[in-house]
This record gives C-alpha cells, sequence and structure tokens, in this order.
C-alpha cells in the first residue's frame, strides 16, 4: 500500500489556468478499489489496497487529463497494470493424514 505504481504525464502549451493539468482515474471502477492518484496535480498512480494475482492478473483503466481552463480540455489515456504474481499461498496435502 503506498507503492508508486507509474506516473502518468501530459504536457498543456498554454499559459495561465488553463496550462494546470489535474489526472484522474476514469472509466475503471476496479482500479479505483485498488489504485489512486496520489496528487491530482502529479499523476503518480499507486497502490491503495493490496491485490491477489489469484483474483485479478491485470487491471485496465483510463486516465484523464483536464487542464483548469473555461471550458475545460481534457485528453484520456489507457492504462494497464498487470499484477504479478508473489508467494502468498502456503503448500497443501491433499491428504489429512498419510500412512
Amino acid at each position: 500500500v503506498g507503492t508508486v505504481v507509474m506516473s502518468i504525464i501530459a504536457t498543456d502549451a498554454d499559459k495561465g489556468k488553463n496550462g494546470i493539468i489535474t489526472y484522474r482515474i476514469v472509466n475503471g471502477s476496479l482500479a479505483t478499489d485498488f489504485f489512486a492518484i496520489r496528487d491530482k496535480y502529479m499523476g503518480t498512480i499507486t497502490v491503495s489496497r493490496p491485490v491477489d494475482h489469484e483474483q485479478h492478473q491485470w487491471v485496465n483503466f483510463t486516465v484523464q487529463a483536464a487542464d483548469e481552463g473555461r471550458p475545460v480540455r481534457t485528453a484520456d489515456i489507457p492504462v494497464s497494470i498487470e499484477i504479478v504474481d508473489i508467494n502468498d499461498n502456503n503448500p497443501i496435502f491433499s491428504h489429512s493424514k498419510y500412512q
């Protein structure tokens, strides 16, 4: 939790408020369960809750960059995060007793 996964970077050639960019996760309800944009002005995606590879191998969503101008101008980019398997399961025996 809190681990930085990636940073999304957009640019805007406008000056003042028209050039200030904010980021948010859109089109990905599963994504907001596990990931967050730590600072809406930075675009840094972090883990907000542990994700289990056995349940989700990939999490796909869209990040939207928006300027603070009027009207607001936006750009969307698809994001895919592969969930890497870790050794989080104990071995189990197929029988309760061997003789």
